[in-house]
């Protein structure tokens, strides 16, 4: 087994991987035997040191928008059922109050 050290959380595992591996910690891929050159860092790991996933996207309020727009949908919806049902049931009443009794 081999101890190699995260680049990105600084965290230390072992690991029988010859190529590359997963930090156990953050996820990011470590190279096993690379080591750093002269302490320097990959261009990928320059970049950014907050990964994507962790960032949240800003609220503009279209969350809400969408929220009361689906509640409307659904009440539309609702009441377009009961008022279905109970023209339904009424001209079932009727057809069954015009027809004659059978005796």
């Amino acid at each position: 087994m081999t101890a190699i050290e995260c680049p990105r959380c600084e965290t230390t595992f072992e690991t029988k991987a010859t190529t590359a591996t997963r930090c156990r910690a953050c996820r990011s891929v470590v190279h096993v035997g690379a080591g750093r050159a002269g302490g320097r860092r990959s261009p990928s790991v320059r970049r950014s040191s907050v990964t994507a996933w962790s960032t949240e996207p800003a609220d503009d309020g279209s969350g809400i928008l969408l929220l009361g727009a689906g509640l409307v949908l659904v009440v539309l919806v609702g009441y377009g059922i009961y008022r279905y049902v109970r023209g339904r049931r009424q001209k079932s009443a009727e057809e069954d109050a015009d027809s004659p009794a059978a005796t």
